[in-house]
């Protein structure tokens, strides 16, 4: 969600913290730098438009930080046995 703009000039972006049930803003670890961590697909049958919502969801929101003067560093896959989610950092 955008909101107003901070005194760092970028855009408020809020996201839904699913534990506390709240918006929370993004506060990256370092200054005008986010980095991203999205696992590989899990298919198991035919691949679909759904196996890639998180993909294409991920991809709107690392082109948005970056029009907003983020440098997005994309981590990748690093274990494949890791239980997956987006990370954002």
């Amino acid at each position: 969600m955008l909101g107003s703009v901070t005194a760092q000039n970028h855009l408020e972006i809020r996201f839904h913290d699913t534990l506390t049930d709240r918006l929370e803003p993004l506060q990256p670890v370092h200054k005008d730098e986010v980095r991203i961590y999205t696992c590989g697909l899990t298919v198991y049958a035919r691949g679909h438009i759904g196996n890639f919502r998180t993909f294409v969801a991920l991809d709107v929101l690392r082109r948005a930080l970056e029009f907003d003067g983020y440098r997005v560093i994309d981590r990748g896959p690093i274990l494949s046995s890791l239980s997956c989610f987006p990370l954002i950092f």
